[in-house]
């Protein structure tokens, strides 16, 4: 099997709309090729990446309209909201002094959209939502996590990390406070006006922080996209739920790889060392890994049943 069929297996669940691309993309070799001027060949590039858009277009207009996309996106939102319960410890951790239970559950609540953010892409790899033979159009529950997580990683969390901070600290000290904003606590916006017109320092603290919160948004689609390739994959040789965790663990497994060789690299490299935010890059390194893993399962994944 071809790389660009087996990519097209992985992004189109349907032999229909697979077909329609595949048609696309020979009409588009054949016309470049029979260009005769570069002038041609430009024209015959801009009508096929017009051609290939309105399908993406279609294919997705068609997939947000189906129960299966809407189910595997909320089941990823949803399980990392609940997974995201795992950072009740760090709410004891960070705080200063002893809060009541009632304020310990809203603590516990304002750091939910944190525990999202960091779940959002390994809970989608897994697939929850997903049945036997019925994988979701890529095209279409992409946009839907991707929006999720700009959403999150742009402005939930900054908000909510420091309605946490300001919430602890009134507690504690038992009057209100008002505290300043660091990075973590900045909205894109006012990170990107931070980057333009800040100090060195904040300047490159912003563009760290930025580049981590993008790390997080691009992992989205690439981890969703593995854990499709590889329960495509293992469909034929495995039970469905098999399929699904092993997905699911071999992307967390990418992940802790990809940290600690950027450990390693720091260590062992002042360059690397000096470059902000070590989360970013193990997420960045993370994806790389993951995307030549896809191409390399989508080149050999297998047929669905007929």
């Amino acid at each position: 099997m071809s790389p660009r069929t087996g990519l097209l297996g992985v992004l189109v669940p349907d032999e229909a709309t697979r077909r329609a691309f595949e048609e696309t993309l020979a009409d588009w070799r054949d016309e470049w090729t029979r260009a005769s001027n570069p002038i041609e060949r430009i024209v015959v590039s801009t009508r096929g990446w017009i051609s290939v858009a309105r399908l993406v277009a279609g294919t997705m207009r068609i997939g947000l309209s189906t129960s299966e996309t809407w189910a595997v996106s909320s089941m990823a939102v949803l399980m990392s909201a609940a997974l995201s319960l795992l950072m009740i410890p760090s709410v004891w951790w960070y705080t200063p002094g002893p809060l009541t239970l009632p304020g310990f559950l809203v603590a516990v609540f304002l750091l939910v959209p944190q525990g999202m953010v960091v779940l959002l892409a390994p809970v989608a790899s897994i697939g929850l939502g997903t049945r036997p033979w019925r994988e979701p159009s890529v095209i279409a529950v992409v946009p839907v996590l991707v929006l999720t997580m700009v959403m999150l990683a742009g402005w939930a969390i900054p908000a909510s990390n420091q309605a946490f901070r300001e919430y602890v600290s009134s507690r504690v000290s038992g009057a209100p406070r008002v505290l300043p904003r660091g990075t973590s606590e900045m909205s894109v916006s006012a990170l990107i006006r931070e980057t333009a017109s800040g100090t060195q320092y904040s300047r490159r603290a912003a563009a760290g922080q930025l580049s981590s919160r993008a790390a997080l948004v691009v992992a989205v689609p690439v981890y969703f996209l593995f854990g499709v390739a590889v329960r495509r994959r293992l469909a034929l040789r495995t039970r469905w739920g098999i399929a699904r965790f092993i997905a699911g663990a071999s992307a967390a497994c990418a992940f802790m790889v990809s940290d600690y060789a950027v450990s390693v690299l720091r260590d062992v490299s002042p360059a690397i060392a000096d470059l902000p935010g070590r989360g970013g890059l193990s997420i960045w390194l993370s994806s790389l890994v993951l995307c030549l893993a896809i191409v390399v399962l989508a080149r050999n994944s297998n047929p669905e049943p007929i």
